[in-house]
């Protein structure tokens, strides 16, 4: 794949959804290559906000630039090819193939009244390989299971061959093993990533920078040690955190408690 990965910054972003402000004057910025995670409990306006910078939907106020260029005064084709988004639930046609929904990702690139040729077959056969669902490529994608159905929209961002990858909640049904792969995959891709994680253990590893949103105001942005204090964790999420060092990696990983004594007592007598 030819993608060249492309700086994204978004200035004052502001979102309004039925007259109601969802995000609230947003700064964020990601160099081009680097891997961006947005954490913040339910409802925070995580989704809304990759909407944005994916240029899917108007802004009340601010501006998101891609490789310099205003998102939103792209054409639809053209920001296609530098944007790629994966929602966090996506529908397909039930009687399309697996490798028939990856070709969809190869739009923006094909001709009119094109078909693909070898090139585009192996774009997204490379694409389902990276994602471990190559030897599916002639399942009908309503056989798949919810984490399969996951990484077949994972490979048809892939296949759109974009410098910018929005992922929202990309682990989502996936098993620990398969998270782990795909966020081995996100850190190897020579692209710009921008994803929304729930795991903050997960952010803090495979992130450059994190962005802390909270009832759409960015709370904290910048390296992941700096931002996912045990302060703004308390804060925001509700929960008390500790720092415990893996002795084999001598890497830190972020361990949460419940502040709430009973529920945690409930849960030893459960135990029992």
């Amino acid at each position: 794949m030819s993608a060249r990965a492309l700086a994204v910054t978004a200035s004052g972003v502001v979102v309004r959804i039925d007259r109601r402000t969802v995000v609230k004057g947003v700064d964020i910025a990601a160099d081009a290559g680097a891997v961006v995670g947005v954490v913040g409990p339910n409802g925070s306006g995580k989704s809304t906000l990759l909407r944005a910078l994916a240029g899917l939907g108007p802004i009340a106020d601010g501006d998101v630039r891609v490789g310099g260029e205003s998102v939103h005064a792209m054409s639809a084709r053209s920001r296609a090819k530098a944007i790629s988004f994966v929602a966090q639930e996506e529908q397909s046609p039930a009687d399309l193939l697996v490798h028939e929904y990856v070709t969809l990702g190869r739009t923006p690139h094909a001709k009119p009244w094109s078909v693909g040729g070898k090139h585009e077959n192996a774009v997204v056969d490379r694409a389902l390989g990276e994602v471990g669902m190559i030897e599916h490529r002639l399942s009908s994608m309503d056989t798949l299971s919810g984490g399969e159905r996951r990484r077949v929209f994972l490979a048809r961002g892939l296949a759109q061959d974009a410098g910018v990858l929005i992922l929202d909640e990309p682990t989502n049904h996936l098993d620990i093993r398969h998270q782990l792969e795909l966020l081995d995959l996100v850190r190897s891709l020579d692209r710009t990533v921008i994803m929304a994680l729930h795991d903050l253990d997960l952010a803090a590893a495979v992130c450059d920078r994190v962005l802390v949103l909270a009832d759409g105001v960015a709370r904290a942005f910048g390296h992941p040690s700096d931002v996912l204090t045990t302060s703004v964790v308390a804060t925001v999420f509700g929960v008390e955190t500790f720092e415990l060092v893996n002795p084999a990696t001598g890497r830190s990983h972020l361990v949460f408690e419940s502040r709430n004594s009973q529920l945690q007592q409930s849960f030893s007598e459960s135990a029992l």
